[in-house]
């Protein structure tokens, strides 16, 4: 054999089994723990994250989405395939990175360059001058040319997760989701199907169960302070409920306040400004910021818009508690006047989306959505037992000369003999208290009437029963425990929700497998939902939070 045919079997030879390798490690790597390559995107300047950046495999529709603090992560065995990434982000120049070349021991940091290019320098050259309103009238009216009629679908990447007031990580539930969209003229809620390949629990990040609890209006134990549900998301899973949210796609119905009908009520309901012209992927596009203000309430965002055909790319969507506030500083020559200013309190919710084109179609590319939200827990101080304490009168009378009020914790006497912190009421009649007392192992107070003759119950008492309970209100305020907790004072923990979807692979057509089940849109994902794992499962992998 010559050396040249051996060296070319040998070069053959290596070739395959790095062939076999991938295909072994690509089978058989989801069970497993996956040797991850890790990234992150930030602004080449200020260093500051980008956001919800693409990283596509050159030439393929499969790729990931980074996470809020730019962050990403991709299984290591893409550097042996000498994977190209394309990495993009609107208005920043776009990056083409072989993954053998990241580092696979450390944090990879990726730079991406911002266009600098300012909207007074294109305006001159454009011809017919459009106002920003004009163009995302332009925009909706073009949604059924420029967004898919035909079905199609895609795999993606889900998560939904809780943050502290210390922003860790909370609660995480992943999935890798295939989402069967029958197109953009039939109503998503109704017709769209989704299929659970793979759900898991993330036990490495916190369990924390305040925050699992349903939202309740009518017992406060669970609010958003300035916002609520509308009669879908009650009913629906974290899921639906976050594509309901994707304005575009449902551009036809009411989503959100004060989005609501995109087609309808988008324009009349903001004032537009065309802030600058930029560009994703060499397609020019406008950057146009909105705003409402409705004085307590401030709803703001951004919308970038394709030049030639008007596609609508990104949507940022924010709605913020405005606190208002008057200031003495304005003299007029006649009076001072007050100066109102306003200031941004509390977020209520934010909404971002963006879509990528593919074959001169508009697809879904991820959709994240949060909000604040409170969890009111239980008082740790509280009465926990009334007990009214009678005298046998020498004419049978009953008379009531004592209520006792038991509580879960010792008594401080700070306040007790306060008066005004009690209020006591038989029969809807206030009684007046003549003294107060607390026991003798500090766990109640005894309660003694001013006037005693309002108690009398002479048939209850020949029975020998007590007065009836449902005859007495009490309330009881500002008295603590001895650990400093106020009575009946209910502690409110502060959280913030995040639901986000990062498609992964698009694809064209749908699931037509006869033993597919799909998700059951009005249960959690966690609930007991039909799992179908795909033989491509592999393809897929959950892009977990970087933990900090």
């Amino acid at each position: 054999m010559s050396n040249s045919l051996k060296a070319t079997l040998q070069s053959n030879l290596f070739k395959l089994l790095i062939v076999l390798f991938i295909a072994f490690q690509t089978s058989y790597s989801f069970g497993q723990d996956l040797d991850y390559i890790y990234g992150k995107i930030v602004d080449s300047k200020s260093e500051r994250p980008l956001s919800f950046a693409s990283i596509i495999q050159k030439d393929k529709s499969i790729g990931l989405i980074s996470n809020s603090d730019g962050s990403f992560k991709i299984p290591s065995y893409y550097a042996l395939a000498d994977v190209v990434l394309e990495i993009s982000f609107i208005g920043y120049y776009s990056e083409e990175i072989r993954v053998k070349d990241l580092d696979r021991k450390n944090l990879n940091v990726i730079k991406l360059v911002e266009k600098t290019e300012s909207l007074d320098e294109i305006v001159i050259s454009r011809k017919e001058p459009i106002s920003a309103k004009q163009i995302v009238e332009l925009a909706i009216k073009n949604i059924k040319n420029n967004y898919p009629r035909d079905q199609f679908s895609y795999v993606g990447y889900y998560r939904d997760y809780q943050t502290n007031k210390e922003s860790n990580y909370l609660n995480l539930n992943e999935a890798i989701l295939q989402v069967n969209d029958l197109g953009f003229h039939y109503e998503d809620y109704v017709s769209t199907k989704t299929n659970i390949l793979k759900y898991a629990k993330n036990l490495d990040f916190p369990i924390d169960t305040l925050p699992y609890q349903l939202y309740d209006y009518q017992e406060k134990t669970k609010v958003n302070n300035n916002a609520i549900l509308n009669s879908i998301g009650e009913r629906s899973n974290e899921f639906a409920l976050l594509r309901f949210h994707d304005a575009v796609r449902n551009y036809k119905i009411n989503t959100y306040d004060y989005v609501n009908n995109l087609e309808k009520d988008f324009v009349p309901n903001h004032n537009f400004e065309l802030v600058r012209e930029t560009s994703v992927n060499d397609v020019n596009l406008y950057q146009i910021k909105f705003n409402r203000n409705l004085g307590k309430v401030l709803a703001e965002g951004e919308i970038f818009i394709s030049k030639v055909d008007y596609k609508i790319y990104k949507l940022r969507y924010s709605v913020h508690k405005m606190k208002i506030k008057k200031n003495d500083s304005e003299q007029a020559h006649y009076a001072i006047r007050s100066k109102i200013t306003q200031k941004k309190e509390e977020l209520i919710y934010n909404i971002t989306l963006e879509y990528k084109d593919y074959l001169d179609m508009m697809y879904p590319k991820y959709i994240s959505f949060s909000n604040p939200f409170n969890v009111i827990l239980p008082p740790k101080f509280f009465p926990t037992e009334a007990k009214f304490v009678h005298k046998k009168q020498k004419a049978m009378n009953a008379v009531l000369i004592s209520v006792e009020l038991f509580f879960n914790n010792e008594i401080s006497e700070k306040g007790i003999q306060k008066k005004k912190n009690y209020s006591l009421k038989y029969k809807n009649k206030k009684i007046r208290l003549d003294s107060i007392q607390l026991g003798p192992k500090r766990q109640k107070l005894i309660f003694y009437p001013l006037e005693k003759d309002i108690f009398f119950y002479r048939e209850a008492w020949m029975r020998g029963d007590t007065l009836p309970s449902t005859d007495f209100v009490f309330d009881v305020k500002n008295i603590e425990d001895v650990y400093g907790n106020v009575v009946l004072e209910r502690e409110s923990v502060s959280y913030n929700q995040f639901r986000e979807f990062f498609i992964q692979e698009l694809n064209f057509g749908i699931d037509t497998s006869k033993d597919t089940i799909f998700m059951n849109k009005n249960r959690p994902i966690s609930d007991n939902q039909p799992i179908n794992p795909s033989q491509k499962l592999s393809k897929y992998w959950m892009n977990t939070p970087l933990k900090e």
